[in-house]
């Protein structure tokens, strides 16, 4: 690491609601591959028809998408993380959609500049286990005077300065956090489901003064699971297939109301198609 100066951390652990900060959860979302945005729905309704024609209770899951058919049966897996204030803050949670699985617990790499800005601290919003601070500019007060760079005292998820002061600081640390999966389950039945409401996980605790807090998060729909969602069984039951072209195309679309499913080139060696291509 590079820095103006390079400051040994003073790391203070601290108990639920006995920082400066007092008690808190952070929800976050574990990102999705891009490739979760960019899904082959002639893949996914492959996956789908296999699921409905398939072995009976076997859970037909599409690569890269959060996504799994088991008959009429859509399961959708979304994954978050909790991070409280301490290790042992208790906490509640809930969803407004599934069903929320058992905790892991995980270690979180955090990076990021953390700017004072005439202030005398700065809170992470996570507990670090491990930590490793640096200024990388000057520190200034208010008045525009340069002054030495202070220690950066770190107890429990704050920064701590002596005075308030203008300077940036490079942290580098180790997120304490659980991992938690919501799962949800939609009986299709052949039908098309377009009014999916993303999710919202709710976490509850109480404060230092014994009330309850809340802090929610709204979980993002992958659009692959959107596009599977959308799928009814007449989507690509019947094919066209171009003829006398150099190129011939397969063009699937639903018998449910006509619309395209996929083009794909070349013909389909599970459907009439590559007869006629022959």
């Amino acid at each position: 690491m590079t820095a103006q100066n390079s400051l040994s951390v003073s790391l203070t652990p601290a108990a639920a609601g006995t920082d400066d900060v007092g008690r808190f959860v952070t929800l976050e979302q574990v990102a999705q591959p891009i490739s979760t945005e960019y899904a082959d729905l002639y893949s996914i309704y492959r996956m789908f028809l296999r699921a409905i024609d398939g072995i009976p209770a076997h859970i037909y899951k599409p690569q890269d998408c959060p996504i799994g058919f088991e008959g009429e049966l859509v399961h959708i897996w979304l994954d978050f993380y909790v991070m409280p204030s301490s290790m042992d803050l208790k906490y509640e949670l809930s969803a407004s959609i599934g069903d929320i699985g058992v905790a892991e617990i995980v270690e979180l790499p955090r990076e990021r500049d953390i700017v004072f800005a005439m202030t005398d601290f700065y809170d992470l919003g996570f507990f670090p286990l491990a930590a490793d601070l640096a200024w990388q500019t000057g520190c200034y007060t208010k008045d525009g005077m340069e002054v030495g760079n202070p220690p950066l005292v770190l107890s429990g998820s704050r920064i701590a300065l002596p005075q308030d002061l203008f300077g940036v600081a490079r942290l580098e640390a180790l997120a304490w956090a659980k991992l938690h999966r919501l799962h949800i389950s939609i009986d299709k039945a052949g039908n098309r489901v377009s009014n999916l409401k993303s999710p919202v996980v709710t976490a509850a605790w109480r404060n230092s003064d014994g009330e309850y807090v809340t802090e929610q998060l709204e979980l993002i729909v992958p659009a692959c699971v959107t596009m599977a969602l959308s799928l009814c069984d007449g989507d690509g039951a019947n094919t066209y297939c171009s003829a006398g072209n150099a190129l011939p195309v397969t063009v699937y679309y639903s018998t449910c109301d006509g619309s395209v499913v996929s083009v794909r080139p070349g013909a389909d060696p599970e459907s009439w198609c590559a007869d006629v291509a022959a």
